[in-house]
């Protein structure tokens, strides 16, 4: 009888975490910004991978429900970035190419495109 109330536990226990999963704020925004992405046509496929953007809030939405910081320059300008596991990530620009301040959200998922 012992045993069935440790498996009951372990049950309770699994579903306590699979909620908290899908309860994630950034798993929410991931999903959010996905969907946003497929209803905007914002998917873009570059051979073996396919690539979603999400943008305004959105993006920001994710951005802020992720943790880190690091600072990324390239030819448009200064960004904020955050990333999400191995396939997503979010940028805060800050500055534009000419360096001057500015404030925009970018989110993009990238997986490999399905055979």
């Amino acid at each position: 009888m012992r045993s069935l109330g440790l498996i009951a536990l372990l049950l309770s226990s699994s579903a306590a975490v699979a909620q908290l999963s899908l309860q994630d704020p950034s798993m929410t925004s991931y999903n959010k910004c996905l969907r946003e992405a497929i209803e905007d046509n914002e998917v873009q496929k570059a051979g073996n991978h396919v690539s979603y953007s999400c943008l305004g809030n959105t993006a920001r939405s994710w951005f802020e429900s992720l943790k880190g910081d690091e600072q990324v320059r390239d030819k448009n300008g200064l960004f904020v970035a955050r990333y999400y596991g191995e396939t997503g990530y979010c940028a805060h620009q800050i500055e534009d190419a000419a360096g001057k301040a500015i404030s925009a959200y970018i989110c993009e998922i990238v997986n490999s495109a399905p055979n």
